[in-house]
């Protein structure tokens, strides 16, 4: 028997259009205290988790057609949500299987970070935390970014930024960073 395709970003963000999250992990179609929407706002595609999109969308003319249309979930297919991969939610290894509702659009950094594990529990509850604490998390990507930056620069000893240069010129705090080294 031949494997089956992937559903394609639209499919997916379809599939999940007014669902919720609760506050128990568990996937629901109305809205009860303490519970998410999956798809916050159909019109943007966004990661699931940090929500973060690509605003460069807007100046496409398909995305205005999009809009415009009777059909708005033609938005999820553009060239401009290349950023968005399609995260198992219970992967291939553990009897997942390729049908939109398990799938879940995330940005690269999510799905490397999303749990796998055969519960579908531990993936919510994963979006979840991820969905509260956006802001610490981001943070720490970029302090991991600019740091990885600096250490690049620095293995490659060309005095293309000293220490300091590079702690001004990456913008980060030179103690919270130098107690990092």
């Amino acid at each position: 028997m031949a494997e089956e395709s992937r559903p394609t970003k639209k499919r997916i963000a379809e599939y999940w259009l007014g669902k919720f999250i609760s506050k128990d992990f568990e996937i629901i179609d109305h809205y009860e205290e303490g519970a998410d929407l999956v798809v916050i706002n159909r019109q943007e595609p966004s990661c699931w988790a940090c929500g973060g999109n690509n605003k460069s969308i807007e100046n496409n003319p398909d995305y205005k057609k999009a809009l415009a249309s009777r059909n708005v979930m033609k938005v999820w297919d553009l060239p401009e949500t290349c950023f968005l991969q399609r995260a198992h939610i219970i992967p291939k290894m553990c009897s997942g299987i390729n049908k939109p509702e398990n799938y879940f659009l995330l940005c690269k950094k999510c799905h490397e970070e999303s749990p796998d594990f055969s519960d579908p529990h531990y993936f919510f509850a994963y979006i979840h935390l991820v969905r509260n604490n956006t802001q610490e998390i981001l943070d720490r990507r970029n302090f991991e970014l600019e740091r990885a930056i600096h250490e690049m620069a620095a293995t490659m000893n060309k005095n293309i930024l000293t220490r300091e240069k590079g702690i001004q010129r990456l913008n980060c705090n030179s103690r919270t960073f130098s107690n990092q080294l």
